[in-house]
């Protein structure tokens, strides 16, 4: 999934609707220096033209240096833009661990749009980011560029314009599962209800009024292992801790499972959902191929979960790997 980084500033930019509850974020040749042909990213809206030896990434959507650890990820979110950028100020960008550079108003695709570069130290290691966000009142786009500061002079003014040449049609229908490099299949009332960057988020179709926190919501995604995961349980366990709107875990229980050929580890346990202070039940299923993992969550409240946990494992069983 995710990097903790970029998790992180998604879930502060989307702070406000369903997937707040649930969930748990970049720059030179001179201006004017060759840009590839637009190209849409995968799994997304947005068409982009990106820099020259940017290449369209396999792991998340976006496109990855061939070179250099830089990268731009692409993001859909289900928030509005006013909302949205109130909460990239410097203090906003400060509580990610980053300090606010740049700060620009620009138009994007006719749209208003908001520029910023900022910096991250971490681990020893700089890196820069030019980040732009733009939208309409349902529904906003936030496309980050990274790269190490040490390369600044190479790509800052090279992706800076990058990000700016986005072009979005947020009606567009796409296949959810573009680019994710795995499917999952619908079952009982959990329907496909968007794509947030590396996820696919699943909702209980048919539901009335406002978001409650009890709803049901499975949430998909993929990501690196960073090596041998070593123990399965203990992968899976990390992976549940890991889990930012979390607290309080406990009763856990699981046991080993196999989808698609692949080993993995399955859990149901309980918890507090810390942004709203409720209890959840959680179903989690994690999947290891090689230096890579699948991993399923579902989330609802306790009233529900005789319903709903059954339907979260038949969803994560029907995973299947896109060759």
């Amino acid at each position: 999934m995710l990097s903790v980084s970029h998790r992180q500033l998604i879930v502060r930019l989307t702070a406000a609707p369903v997937v707040a509850a649930f969930f748990a974020a970049a720059l030179c040749l001179v201006p004017g220096a060759a840009q590839a042909d637009a190209v849409r990213v995968s799994g997304t809206r947005v068409t982009l033209n990106p820099p020259k030896d940017f290449a369209q990434a396999e792991r998340f959507p976006g496109f990855r240096h061939r070179e250099v650890a830089a990268s731009i990820l692409v993001s859909e979110l289900p928030a509005p833009f006013e909302s949205l950028r109130k909460t990239m100020t410097p203090e906003g960008i400060e509580a990610q661990g980053m300090k606010l550079l740049v700060g620009e108003e620009h138009d994007v695709d006719g749209r208003k749009a908001l520029l910023v570069k900022a910096v991250q130290r971490k681990g020893g290691v700089e890196t820069e980011k030019w980040m732009v966000l733009f939208g309409r009142a349902t529904s906003s786009v936030l496309i980050v560029a990274t790269y190490p500061r040490s390369e600044s002079a190479k790509l800052s003014e090279q992706l800076r314009e990058s990000l700016l040449t986005a072009s979005w049609r947020p009606d567009a229908a796409i296949d959810p599962f573009d680019g994710l490099g795995f499917r999952l299949d619908e079952h009982g009332s959990m329907k496909v209800a968007n794509r947030l960057s590396r996820m696919v988020l699943m909702v209980a179709q048919g539901g009335s009024g406002e978001p409650q926190p009890d709803d049901p919501l499975l949430v998909a995604g993929t990501g690196e292992t960073g090596g041998d995961v070593g123990d399965m349980l203990e992968f899976a366990k990390l992976r549940l801790g890991l889990t930012s709107h979390l607290a309080e875990i406990d009763r856990i229980r699981g046991r080993p499972a196999k989808v698609d050929g692949m080993n993995g580890f399955e859990i149901q346990a309980y918890a507090v959902n810390a942004k709203t202070d409720t209890p959840v039940q959680v179903y989690q299923l994690v999947l290891v191929d090689r230096d890579t993992y699948y991993m399923v969550q579902g989330f609802v409240g306790p009233g529900r979960a005789g319903e709903y946990l059954p339907q979260f494992q038949k969803v994560a069983n029907s995973l299947r790997r896109q060759r």
